[in-house]
C-alpha cells in the first residue's frame, strides 16, 4: 500500500509573527572615540531580511559605511549580505541585511553601527539616535512598537 503524503502550508499572516526592535538607551562614549551601536531584536525567529533606518546628529556623530556590519543574530547564516547607504550630510543611514535561510529563535543585534563621537563633543552631553524604520521580511513580521520619526520607545 503506497504512502500518501499531503503538503500543508501556512501563510505568514496566520502565524502572527511579532518582534520588538530597539536601540539600547545605555550607550556612552568619550569625545573622539568609536562607539558600537546595536539595533537589537528580542527574537529573530523566521527573519530572513531586515531594513533598518536610523537618523543621527551630524554635529556629534559620524559614520563611515565600512563601519556598518551585520549583527550577532546573523552569526549562523553563512550567506549574510549587508548593504548600507550612509547619507553623512543629512545624518541618515539605511541598511539592508539578508540571508537565504530563516534565522532561528535567537535574540541579539540585527545590525551594528560604528559611530565616531566628535572630538569637540562636550562631556556629559547627549544626542539622540532615532530609529525611524524597522521592516522584517518585507513587512511579513510585525515590529511592535513600530519605530517612528522623533522620540519613541524604540530609540
Amino acid at each position: 500500500m503506497p504512502l500518501k503524503r499531503s503538503l500543508r502550508y501556512q501563510s505568514l499572516e496566520s502565524r502572527r509573527l511579532l518582534a520588538a526592535v530597539d536601540i539600547p538607551d545605555t550607550l556612552s562614549g568619550l569625545p573622539g572615540a568609536l562607539i558600537s551601536v546595536p539595533v537589537n531584536i528580542d527574537t529573530a525567529a523566521d527573519v530572513r531580511g531586515v531594513e533598518i533606518r536610523v537618523a543621527y546628529d551630524i554635529s556629534v556623530l559620524t559614520l563611515d559605511q565600512s563601519r556598518v556590519v551585520a549583527g550577532s543574530v546573523w552569526d549562523s547564516a553563512a550567506d549574510t549580505q549587508v548593504t548600507a547607504n550612509v547619507d553623512a550630510a543629512n545624518g541618515v543611514v539605511v541598511v539592508f541585511v539578508s540571508s537565504a535561510a530563516a534565522l532561528g529563535s535567537v535574540s541579539g543585534s540585527l545590525v551594528e553601527f560604528g559611530f565616531t563621537i566628535a572630538s569637540g563633543a562636550a562631556l556629559g552631553s547627549t544626542t539622540v539616535l532615532d530609529l525611524t524604520r524597522a521592516v522584517l521580511n518585507e513587512g511579513q513580521v510585525s515590529v511592535t512598537p513600530q519605530p517612528q520619526a522623533g522620540p519613541d520607545p524604540t530609540d
